[in-house]
Formats: structure tokens, C-alpha cells, sequence
């Protein structure tokens, strides 16, 4: 895999490249950061390649209402 299209700053993974081997395992942390968008819904896939012409495609939806409140006393 390889990672997120910079257009898309309100999600990220970790490790953000790699490859596994047949039968192995890998966990990938996938974070969503709505502080970094309006409000709106924000819309990608995560696709995972394969050598093997199976890609796994992970839709990836971000619903961010209203706006953040800062608060200074």
C-alpha cells in the first residue's frame, strides 16, 4: 500500500507504505481528523493493491456538523 493523496488531510494511516507476504498480517491505523475540514461530508476510498489483481478497496466517509467553538476565559 501506499499513502493518502495529500488532498485528503483529514485522514491518515500508519504505516503509511508497506508489504506483507502471502498468508502474513499487517494492521493499519486509520485516523480521521475533522479539525482539519469545514463542516460537510468528506468522501475517499483507501485502496489497498495487491500483486495478485485483488485489491481491497475501504470506503472512507467523514461527516463533520457545524463548527468548532473556541473558548477563551
Amino acid at each position: 500500500w501506499t499513502g493518502i493523496d495529500s488532498d485528503f488531510n483529514w485522514l491518515s494511516v500508519d504505516p503509511t507504505t508497506g508489504s506483507i507476504g502471502a498468508g502474513q498480517t499487517q494492521t493499519i491505523n486509520v485516523t480521521f481528523d475533522s479539525s482539519q475540514v469545514p463542516a460537510g461530508d468528506w468522501l475517499t476510498n483507501l485502496i489497498i493493491s495487491s500483486n495478485a489483481g485483488n485489491d481491497v478497496i475501504v470506503p472512507c466517509a467523514l461527516n463533520v456538523s457545524g463548527e468548532g467553538v473556541l473558548s477563551v476565559n
